[in-house]
């Protein structure tokens, strides 16, 4: 029999009837699953749709969210309600907690080049199982890669390491799950951790290819699989597809559990749908769950917010209504993040006016046993990048340590570095780099930043008057780079070949790698705050005097540049203290 092929060029006698169904089918679930282009949302249909107000190919949409339509009832929400309703089946209470799942404890440590990261980056089994297959997917998901660094100021030994990166990790995991000689062993609970940590960074295409491959397989999924799924659609705020799935998910036999719920508050925009839920979900008791009650609240206490509390309503009776409709333990960490950020957008024009209100309210939360977190010091940082003046910035930095004892985390010092480089605080920003060499919170940007303003001087080995521009200034003062290229933090100079014999950036190279090793081997002896303190106010001096417009001022004044003291760890240096 001649081989007969389709429009593409394919042979598909050699197929059976069923494999060709089975392919169509597959291929007709994965149209629905959430895709790249929806999960930006300034891009995203899917909301226009939900209030009716795209027309056209889906014309027939209602202009009111919730009213029947005669098209596409998909696009209801009244559609994906009657199926919960009618299929929901209660989970165990200890089951239902613990739905999200084991979370591992990864020991970390500072590497020698100022980057945090696990302590080795996972190893495969030996001997390949189910189960040591499923124990290495879960040790990729739980493995943090070192923070990307110019590749120039790598050492030899890190520029040849793998997992190198969130995308080197992703291609392990779908090289492992696709290994046709690993196929008897690659399980649905591999896959469900796998299909996770795709979602969750965003990574649309690949988590879409590797439900293909489960479909492929004919992996028993579970409704885990499917809550993963309809999470993703959820975030996207796209109905339609969240319908389609959930409708798919008890097809195939799965009962919608209280995480299901939870993603269908999620998927909604109108707040008179989320209310009716909410209102369902309470009657029914889904919401006795401590966990459950918590993840609902925290979909709702942006709303809620925007009905009961005014910059002049006491909070007291907001939080009192709010422990009545989602539980006395509805204040989670997430919550109060979402209602900080909340307060934070409610004076647009006024950055000010709402840092000092979120604060008051920051006061009312910590009396009713909230306990802030690093997202919560860096949603208000992220807000000071709006404020001219730096002293309330300092304040915040104060009272989280003062109340929560909470430090400066990477991406604080990274919003640190980003507001006093646009202000263009010298004094600042060396604080703010020591502090970041010595805890590993170097980021990409920063040196990319410096090492562009250190190559302002590409072709000359003296500097033969001080710049007055801060774009050449900035990279020599934050490194301590002089014309005998001394270390600012190592205190000692750095030797290089004879001139010919090597570029001029290679020496700037090794002074950002001094730099960036003394990662671990010390602190700030009285804490960034009191030095940043100190920073600012030479910073304001140094500006009253002229320093960016008078050469002969700007060579005066560094001479008296901020003195940062550093502790060193016993085990690198005899010298405890000493200033750079």
């Amino acid at each position: 029999m001649t081989a007969v092929k389709d429009l593409d060029g394919l042979d598909i006698t050699s197929e059976s009837r069923l494999d060709r169904d089975r392919n169509r089918y597959i291929e007709q679930i994965v149209r629905y699953l959430p895709n790249r282009r929806e999960s930006n949302p300034r891009f995203s249909t899917t909301t226009k749709r939900q209030s009716g107000h795209v027309r056209g190919e889906n014309s027939g949409v209602s202009s009111v969210e919730g009213q029947q339509d005669e098209y596409n009832p998909f696009l209801n929400w009244k559609t994906a309600l009657a199926m919960l309703k009618k299929h929901y089946k209660p989970q165990a209470r200890a089951v239902a907690d613990n739905a999200k799942g084991i979370v591992r404890q990864v020991d970390h440590r500072v590497s020698k080049y100022g980057v945090k990261q696990t302590i080795r980056p996972p190893e495969k089994p030996t001997t390949w199982t189910e189960a040591a297959l499923t124990a290495y997917i879960q040790d990729l998901a739980d493995f943090r890669p070192p923070r990307p660094i110019l590749f120039e100021v790598l050492p030899t030994e890190q520029k040849d390491q793998k997992l190198a990166s969130i995308v080197d990790v992703a291609n392990t995991m779908e090289q492992t799950l696709t290994d046709p000689d690993l196929r008897r062993y690659t399980n649905i609970k591999a896959c469900n951790i796998a299909l996770q940590f795709l979602y969750d960074r965003s990574m649309m295409t690949r988590a879409r290819r590797l439900f293909s491959r489960m479909e492929y397989l004919c992996l028993d999924t579970s409704a885990t699989t499917w809550n993963i799924i309809l999470r993703a659609c959820a975030a996207q705020k796209d109905l339609h597809n969240f319908t389609y799935l959930l409708n798919e998910m008890i097809v195939r036999g799965f009962k919608p559990d209280e995480r299901t719920w939870v993603t269908f508050v999620m998927v909604l925009n109108s707040i008179e749908a989320k209310k009716a839920i909410t209102s369902i979900m309470r009657r029914t008791r889904i919401m006795d769950s401590l966990s459950i009650g918590r993840d609902v609240a925290t979909q709702m206490v942006r709303h809620e917010f925007s009905g009961h509390l005014t910059q002049d309503a006491k909070a007291a009776p907001f939080f009192t209504k709010m422990g009545q409709l989602y539980g006395p333990d509805w204040l989670s960490a997430s919550t109060g993040n979402t209602l900080i950020s909340a307060v934070m957008q409610t004076s647009q024009g006024e950055p000010i006016k709402a840092v000092i209100q979120a604060l008051r309210l920051l006061y009312e939360m910590k009396q009713h046993t909230f306990k802030a977190g690093g997202m919560t010091m860096n949603i208000f940082l992220q807000k000071c990048l709006h404020i001219e003046e730096q002293d309330l910035l300092i304040e915040i930095l104060s009272i989280f340590e003062t109340h929560w004892n909470l430090k400066p985390d990477l991406v604080a010092h990274r919003t640190l570095f980003e507001l006093a480089w646009r202000r263009q605080r010298l004094n600042m920003l060396r604080v703010i780099w020591i502090s970041a060499c010595l805890n590993g919170y170097v980021t990409f940007r920063m040196q990319d930043r410096i090492m562009q303003s250190l190559l302002e001087k590409r072709g000359s080995l003296q500097i033969s008057r001080e710049p007055t521009s801060f774009d050449h200034l900035v990279g020599q003062f934050l490194i301590g780079v002089d014309h005998t290229f001394k270390s600012q933090l190592r205190s000692d100079t750095i030797h290089w070949k004879p001139d010919g014999e090597a570029r001029v950036a290679d020496k700037y190279v090794l002074a950002v790698r001094s730099n960036l090793a003394t990662a671990g081997q010390g602190r700030l002896k009285d804490g960034i705050i009191v030095q940043l303190r100190l920073a600012l106010e030479l910073d304001k001096h140094w500006a009253s005097e002229g320093f960016w417009t008078d050469p002969k001022k700007q060579a005066a004044l560094l001479k008296s540049s901020v003195q940062v003291h550093v502790t060193r760890s016993s085990q690198f240096s005899r010298v405890d203290d000493r200033k750079v």
